[in-house]
């Protein structure tokens, strides 16, 4: 922007008005968050169409083996760059960031602190954990909010000291590449057994059937705390049973991990970013029982 980039800001958009924007505007850079990189892919085959301006992307690191060569297709085909960040809110943008090249090899990593970011893995005693240990991300630097509009409590709890509480388990390996594990509210305790939801989700995605889904955590029935869930939103003209799920799941996770409800939706909720809204399905399915 500041060697003089155009910044195009719309409200909330559909793919289809999406690809005409792109198109339209010439658009050359912009955030792809999922579904959008299957959905522009869908369209622009279905339609022929190309976007010559297209250069760079900006998308989600670490989502995994399906996003990656999902989105290593989309470059190949629309001849531009991608660029996978890890950040939130809190920290005004991007923490970490990992180039196409790096991602299509390793899909599972976010990448490396930017410039000018501190980033460390901590355990519940607010001790730094080794390489390899999973623990909260925790993230110092000068781009991080000072704290919550008129929320005392909220940021007293948001710092220890000069680092920021990111909410989010990850872990390090020794080459300083951090792996985001999941978001420590939407951990799922079933029985003595805790669940990281996007471990389950890596799995699953990968079926046929599945052409978007969420775990979450419900409530057990049975008092063992929560069980697990999977939300999800079928290809067309395919179906899936809870029983065909687990045994897709089987020998891929632990027993414990698989699912034991499946529930079958017509889109997955989720905010601009593409995040999904857990506490929106948890909400409703367990209203729903």
């Amino acid at each position: 922007m500041l060697n003089g980039g155009t910044n195009l800001v719309y409200g909330k958009m559909d793919p289809q008005s999406m690809v005409a924007l792109i198109i339209e505007k010439k658009i050359s850079i912009t955030m792809l968050p999922p579904p959008y990189d299957t959905y522009l892919t869908e369209i622009a085959d279905k339609k022929k169409l190309k976007f010559p301006s297209l250069r760079f992307i900006i998308g989600a690191g670490g989502a995994g083996p399906v996003h990656a060569e999902r989105m290593q297709t989309f470059c190949e085909k629309f001849h531009c760059r991608y660029m996978g960040v890890y950040g939130q809110t809190e920290v005004t943008g991007p923490a970490t960031i990992v180039m196409g090249e790096d991602y299509f090899k390793n899909p599972y990593t976010c990448g490396k602190p930017m410039r000018g970011i501190d980033l460390e893995i901590w355990d519940e005693q607010n001790r730094v954990l080794p390489p390899g240990a999973v623990g909260e991300i925790m993230i110092r630097s000068k781009s991080c909010v000072p704290g919550y509009w008129n929320n005392e409590q909220g940021t007293k709890d948001l710092f220890s000291g000069d680092w920021l509480h990111t909410g989010d388990l990850g872990r390090l390996d020794e080459e300083g590449f951090l792996y985001f594990v999941d978001r420590k509210k939407e951990l799922i305790k079933t029985g003595a057994e805790n669940v990281y939801p996007r471990e389950v989700e890596i799995v699953l995605e990968k079926h046929p059937a599945v052409a978007d889904m969420a775990i979450i955590g419900l409530p057990d029935p049975d008092q063992w705390g929560e069980v697990v869930a999977a939300v999800v939103v079928l290809e067309p003209n395919h179906r899936l049973t809870l029983d065909e799920m687990k045994d897709f799941c089987r020998g891929k996770i632990s027993g414990y991990k698989i699912p034991k409800i499946l529930k079958i939706v017509d889109e997955i909720p989720r905010n601009i970013t593409g995040k999904v809204k857990k506490l929106e399905l948890r909400d409703r399915f367990t209203k729903e029982g």
